[in-house]
């Protein structure tokens, strides 16, 4: 019988007429009723052992065991009790970092000091460039080792700001009874996936710093350093197929239409359109601008047969007169998504607009990083906005492009896959770079990118 529990209803002792059901009792327990037991007995003469052990709930022959062993038990609870009460002095193995602690933890210091935005990427970039040996480490291995590092020196990841949106599971009734309309019209015999079309603007500041930074535990205040520039806010129009295409991006920066600064745009990448609106926003005028420079050549390759379909979200522009007739005499169907529901069923939202700005960003903070400068001319950041963000959609992979339309229960083909995709880097690197037999190699720029 296992002394750890009270004594079963089905065994028969002649002493024991108490049979209590089985409960788990600890060793502290066990001792402590041995010692209560004989004070009792000893106090009040009229009752017995087995009564007491009626009273506490356990057989007598357990309590005749226990006192037996009661050496026995107490050692055990000593061992027990140390082993809880058992801690470590050590901080275990030195981290490889340490042979270079004295110049990554100044080099961090000053970044946050002078309100740098990094994050864990850029320690492991500054770690790689410190010590060659790092580079011959996996991705996610040397990520990991430097999250260990920087909180054992008390570096954490914490938020600038934040920004606080509607709940989109409050609309998921709206955006169910949207796709229940909008799937058998995209499956019918007159459409193709490579002219299932989803269009929408997305804003850009060159200002705005990345919302979370690394800094020291404790810290009351997190500051952040952006971009000194009188560029403001920059729209991209970005428009994807539901086979994975993507069309040439329209480009809407600040500025008077037909100024000075409309005579850069030959300067700028040539695969991507750009036009001029005072507050760079997208209205009537820069809508008809993408009908006809992006969405007009296009829809006219469509097969003989195949009715392009495009999917807008409820933004007044998009569905004004002037707009909807014109993409209506491209014989171009169309749809508005419910207002609310865009980020549940529209694919840029959900599946492009994460990845397309993180790679931005990226390259702009690695660009800033790297020459050192904060100050750039407005010329110069409409041109590298420019680029990067051209860089950025161009290497976007098709695969992200396709799975943004088939997600989960909100896909628009929810009987079709998402294809695999993986998360590596590419590194960028200036003509200087060090060789794998020695150099001097200057920081390299790294973008994310999504496959």
């Amino acid at each position: 019988m296992n002394e750890g529990y009270s004594s079963s209803p089905h065994e028969s002792e002649s002493e024991d007429h108490y049979h209590p059901k089985r409960a788990f009792i600890p060793i502290a327990r066990k001792i402590e009723l041995v010692l209560e037991v004989e004070q009792s007995v000893k106090k009040e003469q009229k009752i017995s052992q087995n009564k007491f052990c009626e009273q506490n709930g356990i057989a007598p022959r357990q309590l005749r065991g226990w006192k037996k062993n009661l050496a026995n038990l107490k050692k055990t609870l000593d061992k027990t009790t140390k082993k809880k009460t058992l801690k470590v002095c050590t901080r275990g193995r030195p981290s490889r970092l340490e042979n270079i602690h004295d110049k990554i933890m100044p080099w961090i210091s000053g970044m946050i000091a002078g309100g740098k935005t990094i994050k864990v990427r850029r320690v492991a970039i500054e770690c790689k460039r410190l010590e060659k040996s790092f580079r011959r480490m996996k991705r996610y291995t040397l990520f990991a080792m430097v999250q260990r590092f920087l909180r054992a020196n008390g570096v954490v990841l914490r938020s600038v700001t934040h920004k606080a949106q509607d709940d989109p599971k409050a609309k998921q009734e709206t955006a169910f009874a949207f796709l229940g309309t909008t799937r058998p019209l995209l499956s019918a015999p007159n459409r193709s996936k490579a002219f299932i079309i989803n269009m929408d603007q997305t804003p850009y500041n060159p200002k705005e710093s990345d919302p979370k930074t690394l800094a020291f535990k404790g810290s009351k205040t997190v500051n952040a350093k952006e971009m000194k520039t009188s560029v403001g806010r920059i729209t991209a129009l970005l428009g994807i197929c539901a086979d994975g295409t993507k069309l040439p991006p329209l480009f809407v920066f600040k500025g008077s239409p037909g100024g000075s600064i409309q005579r850069e745009f030959a300067t700028f990448p040539n695969n991507a359109h750009y036009i001029m609106q005072k507050n760079a926003w997208t209205d009537e005028r820069v809508m008809l601008h993408w009908v006809e420079t992006v969405l007009k050549p296009y829809v006219e390759r469509a097969p003989a047969g195949i009715v392009p379909y495009l999917i807008l979200d409820k933004y007044s522009y998009h569905y004004q007169g002037s707009v909807a007739n014109q993409i209506k005499d491209l014989g171009v169907e169309w749809d508005i998504i419910p207002g609310g529901c865009t980020g549940l069923v529209q694919p840029i939202d959900v599946g492009i607009g994460k990845p397309r700005k993180y790679r931005v960003r990226n390259h702009v903070e690695n660009w800033m990083l790297e020459t050192n400068n904060d100050r750039v001319s407005p010329k110069d950041t409409r041109q590298l906005i420019a680029i990067a963000a051209c860089k950025a959609w161009e290497n976007l992979p098709e695969e992200v492009v396709y799975n943004a339309w088939r997600r989960d229960k909100f896909g628009y083909f929810p009987n079709e896959a998402t294809k695999p995709t993986a998360f590596v880097e590419e590194e960028y690197y200036s003509s200087d770079e060090e060789s794998e037999n020695g150099g001097t190699m200057r920081l390299p720029l790294f973008l994310f990118k999504y496959y």
